[in-house]
């Protein structure tokens, strides 16, 4: 992994394990967030919200800044599954894509590495980028989840009025 760390490393990167500020979060949201369609609003109300005031469990963070500006929030954790093997999750991030997802996921692997982990759990859309530079990080896709995935530039906004859009959130990560 190490290689690929030192390939895809951005210049004047620094990585902090620790909450990053409300500041930081609400200005790379702001970077983040889409300019059309909708997403939940991950600002600093949100991540606070979720993973430190009502935690499912403990989590890691990690702040990943270049120049001294928050370009990457990731949350993970690990999980222990009924088998008692180890699973990384990658519960949620928020990226300016600074920092390349291939940079990410052997960053990852690479601090995990000590631990007897026999799988990571991300979700991303089948054949995107993220697919592939996790597929050539040498991680396999698993299960395929029901979930129909929004895009904004296909639906016009008269029928959009037209929609009755019900959601369902669950409660647990990385959904």
């Amino acid at each position: 992994f190490s290689i690929i760390l030192k390939i895809f490393k951005p210049a004047k990167l620094f990585v902090e394990k620790l909450f990053p500020t409300d500041e930081d979060i609400d200005e790379l949201w702001k970077k983040c967030r889409p300019s059309k369609g909708f997403s939940l609003i991950k600002d600093s109300k949100y991540y606070k919200y979720r993973f430190k005031d009502h935690p499912l469990q403990e989590y890691n963070y990690n702040s990943f800044y270049i120049d001294g500006k928050l370009s990457c929030f990731l949350v993970s954790c690990v999980k222990t599954d009924i088998n008692g093997n180890k699973i990384v999750f990658i519960c949620d991030y928020l990226t300016d894509e600074k920092i390349s997802f291939i940079y990410l996921l052997n960053y990852f692997a690479e601090i995990n590495a000590h631990l007897p982990i026999v799988k990571y759990n991300l979700w991303c859309e089948k054949f995107s980028y993220k697919f592939w530079h996790a597929f050539f990080s040498g991680f396999l896709g698993g299960s395929e989840v029901p979930i129909i995935f929004f895009n904004s530039d296909e639906i016009s906004e008269q029928r959009l009025k037209i929609l009755n859009l019900d959601f369902h959130l669950g409660s647990s990560d990385n959904i």
